[in-house]
């Protein structure tokens, strides 16, 4: 408790305004510390501390006080005095609480900065190369593992779920391969056009399951084709408890067996689609799936085992194959088959002598199915990257989808222009097909040219496709949907010129490492390869001509084959009436009738 004149003094060194008069917060504050017997009298002093100007809010002050003259303090003055004791000690409380919390934040602070610090030394000793205690060692050591297990784990993960996302999206290519089938082939066989679609999808996976991702990804015989896991025999592996993932790690990517087989599949099912458009309206649905299983367990997953797999094409004078995403083992084989399929089958009746009556009977699902499969070429070329890792997978994967998407459209509206110059008119189905040329020109290249060299791949591409297509008619060569000459003709163009436009140029040949030079040399010597560009293109020729005439070949022989021992090709009369009437139990594609509208049109 303090004395009257230390309590005085206190109060009379509180700051006073310019007119003298004492803040009430100070006031009430001094007034608080004097709460012995003693009080009544030193409030009448800081009471004549006050100037007379505020004699009005002095009397308020005693009135609060319950003050009865002067000096005269009683009881209830005394109750006022309690409660702004307790007031102040609440305040005090509250000021402790406050400092305690304060004190705790600021302990974590501290402990904080001394892990840090305890960190910061450790790595001055690393940097130093002082002795380090061998407990430091241990931990740091410990703590590394830890750290690589996790980041390991989180790149398996991604690199697994990239393929399995790309190889779903793929599926819209089958989606766009039967709309556009179906809209351009006449009405009277749509429904069997989707049946045979549907048939060959589901046959090319038995035979990629069964034969060909054996022959693609098996070990090797003499690099020509694998012997190893046929009927998924790869896939999974047994273990103490059951059954367990295979993860085949190469060049820092490490998905399982079963993602690179699910994305396998799809580009596989993918070159066997293609063929299917040549043969619209002329081949039996049933056989057709018989070819699409041959054709994706023999003749695809050779060409693979000779390029993806890692086969003699893989390392050719030093430089090997270039073809990033397919455009020559897809599209070009895939259009190969397209052409000895369409000359072996022959033309549809009166095909060249009435081609009005064979006008696509459906521009909508031709239009929506194009787009479908620049979406599912999107994926398709994304997805060659094989992993999704580290920033410069990701990077390589953008600059694919800028360099599909600027090719496919580049390509339509190259396509859209001539057909408009020499003819007149507006051209949908070869502004469609044009699109699709200029995505099957990048393919090859879409990892390893710049977006401007895109674009002029494209453009040259959307003329091949003109110049190819306009050679079928005069040949009378009936293909349909101009498979071969958007996947085969384009295709050659596209393989052609990912090497001449590779980003290397004549200096760092990059081919298909994307971003990375082809290096030369072994060891820590490993620099990049000089001299490569003559080699490169070389080595395309002699990939772009192993695969036509692999492609050929046996496409001649299954068509030979199915033609005259199971009737590949239809009669004369089913085809003039249409396959739906007379292959399928539901007899027509669209259930419409014919009515009277209320404006007086008569609509279907």
């Amino acid at each position: 408790m303090l004395e009257d004149q230390t309590s005085e003094q206190a109060l009379r060194a509180l700051d006073v305004s310019d007119t003298g008069q004492i803040p009430y917060t100070l006031f009430i504050a001094g007034c608080v510390d004097l709460v012995d017997d003693k009080l009544d009298h030193m409030l009448w002093k800081v009471f004549g501390m006050v100037d007379e100007d505020c004699s009005g809010e002095m009397e308020t002050v005693k009135f609060l006080f319950n003050a009865r003259g002067e000096g005269d303090f009683q009881a209830p003055g005394r109750m006022m005095r309690t409660l702004l004791a307790a007031a102040l000690l609440w305040t005090v409380a509250a000021e402790d609480m406050e400092l305690a919390h304060m004190k705790e934040e600021f302990q974590v602070i501290k402990s904080e900065l001394l892990e840090r610090l305890k960190a910061l030394d450790e790595g001055r000793m690393l940097q130093a190369e002082e002795d380090m205690p061998s407990s430091v060692v241990e931990r740091l050591s410990s703590r590394y593992d830890e750290l690589r297990k996790v980041d390991d784990s989180i790149s398996r993960v991604l690199d697994n779920l990239w393929l399995l996302i790309c190889g779903t999206l793929l599926m819209y290519m089958h989606v766009g391969f039967a709309l556009v089938e179906t809209g351009t082939c006449r009405a009277v066989s749509a429904s069997d056009t989707l049946v045979k679609n549907v048939l060959g999808l589901c046959a090319s996976t038995v035979g990629w399951w069964s034969l060909g991702s054996g022959l693609a990804r098996g070990e090797l015989l003499g690099g020509f084709l694998g012997t190893s896991g046929f009927f998924g025999s790869n896939l999974v592996r047994p273990s103490p408890t059951g059954l367990t993932a295979i993860w085949p790690c190469a060049a820092g990517s490490c998905p399982t067996s079963l993602a690179v087989w699910f994305f396998d599949w799809a580009c596989c099912s993918t070159c066997c689609t293609i063929v299917s458009g040549a043969v619209l309206e002329r081949a039996r649905s049933s056989t057709y799936a018989v070819f699409a299983f041959l054709l994706s367990g023999i003749v695809y997953p050779v060409v693979v085992a000779w390029t993806w797999g890692g086969g003699w094409l893989s390392e050719f004078l030093e430089v090997g194959y270039t073809d990033f995403a397919g455009g020559c083992v897809v599209h070009v084989l895939g259009g190969s088959g397209s052409l000895m399929g369409a000359v072996l089958m022959g033309s549809r009746h009166d095909r060249f002598e009435q081609p009005q009556a064979f006008d696509p009977h459906n521009l909508p699902l031709l239009v929506l199915g194009t787009l479908f499969l620049w979406v599912g070429w999107l994926t398709f070329n994304m997805g060659s990257v094989g992993s999704m890792h580290d920033a410069a997978s990701a990077a390589l994967a953008a600059q694919i989808a800028v360099n599909t998407t600027l090719a496919g459209s580049c390509g339509g509206l190259v396509v859209f222009l001539f057909r408009y110059i020499t003819t007149g008119k507006y051209d949908v189905v070869g502004m469609c097909n044009g699109i699709l040329a200029g995505a099957v020109s990048v393919t090859a290249g879409c990892g390893n040219v710049h977006a401007s060299s895109a674009l002029a791949m494209a453009s040259i591409g959307g003329l091949v496709y003109c110049g190819f297509s306009r050679l079928l008619r005069k040949t009378r060569i009936d293909d349909p949907v101009d498979a071969s000459a958007v996947h085969g003709a384009c295709g050659v163009w596209g393989s052609l010129a990912a090497a001449l436009f590779d980003w290397g140029g004549f200096e760092n040949y990059h081919g298909r490492n994307g971003w990375t030079c082809l290096a030369g040399g072994s060891g820590d010597d490993r620099a990049c390869l000089e001299g490569a560009f003559p080699k490169a293109i070389l080595v395309q020729v002699l990939f772009l001509s192993s695969v036509i005439a692999w492609a050929s070949l046996w496409s001649f022989l299954f068509f030979k084959l199915l033609i005259h021992v199971a009737g590949f090709r239809i009669e004369d009369s089913i085809e003039e009436a249409g396959l739906d009437s007379s292959e399928l139990a539901q007899k027509k594609a669209y259930s419409l009738q014919e009515r009277e509208s209320p404006n007086s049109w008569r609509v279907l």
